[in-house]
């Protein structure tokens, strides 16, 4: 990437701006709504647009990082992803193939959205969550980053 601006703050400000129609949604506060990112035309090859919209928490495991410094990530299971009585497990996956099992990643669906808090994912790495069940589903978040700065001023 590629950023012209008249000091260095700016341009890494107008960096940490960028999106495209590939980046992640992002939650907005605790709400559900989030920022979603989409092509205005061909993929790859169109301007992109931010839109506000509702939190996709209906066809795959959703992973949103929380306000604050090294803040938690939560994921979003939804109900019919794991049915009444499916052994489900859920693991963070690193781009480097690290993997985990969050608190509570793993569990007897009872027909019902679970909502699992990751206070203790990698920081600055790109993380997926991975849900797995005993009725055949395996499904993927989109990426996301739970940034951290270092030490407090």
């Amino acid at each position: 990437m590629i950023v012209t601006a008249t000091t260095v703050a700016e341009a890494i400000t107008a960096a940490a701006e960028f999106f495209d129609g590939d980046t992640p949604q992002r939650r907005i506060g605790y709400s559900r709504r989030a920022l979603a990112h989409e092509w205005v035309g061909a993929r790859g090859v169109s301007a992109s647009r931010e839109v506000e919209a509702e939190l996709g928490m209906t066809e795959g495991p959703v992973a949103v990082v929380d306000g604050g410094r090294a803040p938690r990530v939560q994921v979003i299971i939804p109900a019919r992803l794991a049915p009444l009585g499916a052994v489900c497990h859920v693991e963070g996956v690193t781009e480097t193939g690290f993997t985990w099992t969050p608190r509570g990643g793993a569990w007897t669906g009872g027909g019902v959205q679970r909502v699992i808090g990751d206070p203790l994912a990698p920081i600055n790495v790109d993380i997926r969550y991975r849900l797995t069940t005993s009725a055949g589903v395996f499904v993927e978040s989109d990426p996301v980053r739970r940034s951290w700065d270092g030490l407090s001023p």
